[in-house]
């Protein structure tokens, strides 16, 4: 069941923070300390701020085996929604 949409006031100077946790299915060790899984995930990170840009800001990303966390900041609610579900989605599908 997913989780209920949270209350942001979109009137904010600079935008929210969020904090977010994405872990691998099973939580299995899927994310393997490799240079090719570092690139995918820098590389996907990238192309999904490039297409983002001026909505939502990555303050910090820890990648570890089986989970990664991250502090963005974005613009709107909807922005960091569609964000972490165009970089989720692409990163699923390349790793």
């Amino acid at each position: 069941m997913p989780r209920p949409h949270r209350y942001t006031d979109d009137h904010v100077p600079g935008g929210h923070v969020f904090e977010f946790m994405l872990r691998t299915v099973g939580s299995v060790f899927l994310l393997r300390p490799d240079p090719e899984i570092e690139a995918i995930i820098i590389g996907e990170l990238a192309w999904a701020l490039r297409r983002f840009s001026g909505l939502v800001r990555v303050h910090e990303l820890v990648c570890q085996s089986n989970h990664i966390h991250g502090l963005i900041t974005a613009s709107c609610q909807e922005a960091i929604e569609d964000f972490m579900e165009y970089f989720v989605g692409n990163l699923a599908v390349k790793i």
